[in-house]
């Protein structure tokens, strides 16, 4: 790690309460944190948009696909390998990529990039599951498999382009206590909507595919936080006075 004694003893030297925080401690830190860093919170908005929105698909694919397509005895392995096993084989072929762009770019501009390669997904699941297409299945988790990688790199990393050096913990805390919120209410979300749209047998009760619908929802949320990066983007470069092309720390 580079300077790290010296970040070591930047943070040695912080006042810090003694023993162990309670329960309300970490909710009243992540408060405190967006309070302080307006960009930081703005940026948390369109994450959770965008992780909302992503965090709603697994959960109505592997309902939907069971519903919409006629997998016989393969169905469990078929839904597997299209929302997990799939991805999970490029996320390490694409990592190297994504990584060239983050290594160059602030955070922001670099989900302001990315987040479309989730929307493209999104398209290919709604297209796959209204015209039952498994071609367009596989390609959406082509797709999902490209952007998750860079996923798994930003969501890692993209705080400390906003934290000062002695508060990158209380940062990723802030972002991994949010993304447990989404990950809590979005799963739920995606099922109940679906069981909106079918009568107590499952059958649609709509002309259009209910898992369909779902993606359509999670897709306007998602395109929403891609466009909200895109925003906070130039708002941010307009600000500095320069492009967001290169690091820089903002908090």
């Amino acid at each position: 790690v580079r300077d790290e004694a010296a970040a070591l003893a930047a943070e040695r030297a912080m006042p810090r309460a003694a023993g162990i925080m309670r329960p309300w401690g970490g909710v009243a830190s992540t408060l405190k944190v967006l309070r302080s860093d307006r960009r930081f919170a703005q940026f948390m908005l369109f994450m959770f948009l965008l992780g909302f929105g992503n965090l709603m698909t697994p959960t109505i694919l592997v309902i939907a696909m069971a519903s919409r397509f006629d997998l016989g005895a393969n169905a469990y392995k078929t839904s597997v390998f299209i929302t997990t096993s799939l991805p999970y084989l490029l996320i390490p072929l694409i990592i190297p990529v994504w990584a060239s762009l983050l290594d160059r770019a602030h955070v922001v501009y670099f989900r302001a990039i990315h987040g479309w390669a989730f929307v493209a997904a999104g398209l290919c699941f709604l297209a796959g599951l209204e015209m039952r297409s498994m071609p367009m299945m596989y390609a959406g988790s082509v797709c999902w498999g490209v952007a998750s990688a860079g996923g798994a790199l930003a969501w890692n990393l993209g705080h400390v382009d906003f934290a000062p050096p002695t508060q990158t913990s209380h940062y990723m805390a802030t972002h991994v206590t949010l993304n447990g919120v989404r990950g809590l209410l979005a799963p739920l979300a995606s099922s109940n909507l679906y069981n909106l749209f079918c009568d107590r047998a499952g059958a649609p009760t709509t002309r259009f595919e209910p898992g369909a619908i779902v993606i359509a929802v999670s897709l306007v949320l998602t395109i929403l936080g891609c466009l909200g990066f895109v925003w906070l983007n130039a708002s941010m470069s307009r600000a500095l006075g320069a492009s967001m092309r290169r690091p820089r720390r903002t908090g």
